[in-house]
């Protein structure tokens, strides 16, 4: 019960729709024909931080001309894909907590009205 009133308490505080993302690390490397992104990147919601981090690789075919600044955006690209992954695995959980959460009020609520119409029941006997 004290942890269903400590996250009440916490969830009234918290704006849910402004999520933000924000780049904390950003770094690329390239071996042989490979590009790297090693990402960082915080997920912030109203003053709750998470960190995720992820590497993406991009690959330049052999017949092909290397392009940095392309294998850099692809690389980039797939490390978000990874992150963005990690962030919804992440709220998924979040979100079955709530929903545990939501239930065991929903069951408590029940419990407390019959306990209330077992005390209205007791009351009337006199």
């Amino acid at each position: 019960m004290k942890e269903l009133i400590t996250y009440i308490i916490n969830i009234k505080s918290t704006n849910m729709e402004n999520f933000k993302f924000r780049v904390v690390r950003e770094k690329y490397s390239r071996v042989n024909n490979v590009t790297i992104c090693e990402l960082s990147v915080t997920l912030n919601a109203s003053g709750t931080k998470k960190l995720f981090t992820a590497t993406g690789k991009s690959y330049c075919a052999e017949d092909d001309n290397f392009d940095k600044r392309t294998g850099r955006l692809i690389a980039r690209a797939r490390a978000y894909r990874e992150i963005y992954a990690k962030a919804k695995e992440a709220l998924i959980h979040l979100q079955n907590r709530v929903e545990y959460i939501q239930n065991c009020i929903s069951h408590n609520i029940i419990r407390v009205d019959h306990l209330l119409n077992n005390e209205k029941d007791f009351i009337n006997k006199f």
